[in-house]
C-alpha cells in the first residue's frame, strides 16, 4: 500500500420504513462489532455498486470500479430521530402529508 493511493470516498445515509416488516438485528456472539440485518429470518445486507448508464437509461455494472473496503451502520431510528439530525426530512414530510390529505 502506498500513502498517496486514492479513494474515492462515499457515505450513504438512507432510511428504509419497517414498521410493518419482521427486521431484526443479529449481533456475533464473537465480535460485538458484527451485526447483520435479518429479514423474516433471513439476513440482508446492502450492496453498493457504480453502474453505467446508456442513453436507454439502462445500466450495466461497472467491474473497474470497486471499493477496497466498506462500513455501514446500521441502526433503527423513529421519524423524531431523523427529523432531529436531518429538520428539511420534517418539512419533506409535512409537504408529503398536506398532498394525502388534498
Amino acid at each position: 500500500m502506498n500513502k498517496n493511493d486514492k479513494f474515492l470516498k462515499v457515505e450513504v445515509t438512507a432510511y428504509f420504513p419497517i414498521s410493518n416488516l419482521n427486521i431484526t438485528q443479529v449481533h456475533d456472539p464473537n465480535n460485538e462489532e458484527l451485526s447483520t440485518l435479518h429479514l423474516n429470518g433471513k439476513p440482508i445486507s446492502l450492496e453498493l455498486l457504480y453502474t453505467y448508464l446508456n442513453k436507454n437509461g439502462e445500466s450495466t455494472e461497472v467491474n473497474e470500479l470497486q471499493y477496497d473496503s466498506i462500513s455501514v451502520g446500521e441502526t433503527f431510528v423513529t421519524r423524531e430521530e431523523i427529523w432531529e439530525e436531518d429538520p428539511t426530512q420534517k418539512i419533506f414530510d409535512e409537504i408529503l402529508e398536506k398532498k394525502k390529505l388534498t
